[in-house]
């Protein structure tokens, strides 16, 4: 099956750099804590702060940019590959960046496949389901619990539960 935008591969590889970019950056956080708590073993105080500021840094890199800049380009292909917004994000919660999008599918699409007008109308439906976010959560979740029964809890009085001490 040929994709329907020519620079697919270049966008596909694009994705799976970010996602190793991700992989390579949980990786070396959990060298740095596994550095960390052998640091608070020791005592080393000062080198225990330092190895702090290195993981958070890495942390945000890893959870504000990398995943940003991946989902911006997840969405941009699928944009390109003609996929509405609710089926790429059935459940959204995050805000999503349009002005990525928009980069990365004016980069990687044609002139066929990003036209002004079909990306009004994606960016339309995209925003039209982020604004119904809380309406789908409530009845995916009423959903779940049809297929999914909770067990009713017993409520036990605080006397019944003194009588079971003694």
């Amino acid at each position: 099956m040929s994709t329907p935008f020519v620079n697919a591969n270049a966008a596909s590889i694009k994705e799976a750099c970010l996602a190793a970019e991700a992989r390579i950056i949980r990786q070396k956080e959990a060298a740095l804590l596994r550095m960390r708590k052998r640091a608070q073993e020791e005592n080393k105080t000062a080198k225990v702060e330092s190895l702090d500021e290195q993981i958070r840094s890495l942390h945000h890199h890893r959870t504000a940019k990398v995943r940003q800049h991946a989902r911006a380009v997840h969405l941009a292909r699928m944009f390109l590959r003609g996929v509405p917004f609710s089926k790429a994000e059935a459940l959204s919660r995050a805000k999503v960046d349009f002005e990525a999008i928009h980069k990365n599918a004016s980069t990687f699409g044609t002139a066929e496949t990003f036209t002004l007008a079909a990306w009004l109308a994606w960016k339309a439906e995209a925003e039209k389901h982020q604004a119904a976010y809380p309406q789908l959560k409530a009845a995916y979740r009423t959903a779940f619990l049809a297929l999914n029964p909770r067990k009713p809890k017993l409520e036990i009085p605080e006397q019944q539960r003194m009588l079971d001490k003694a």
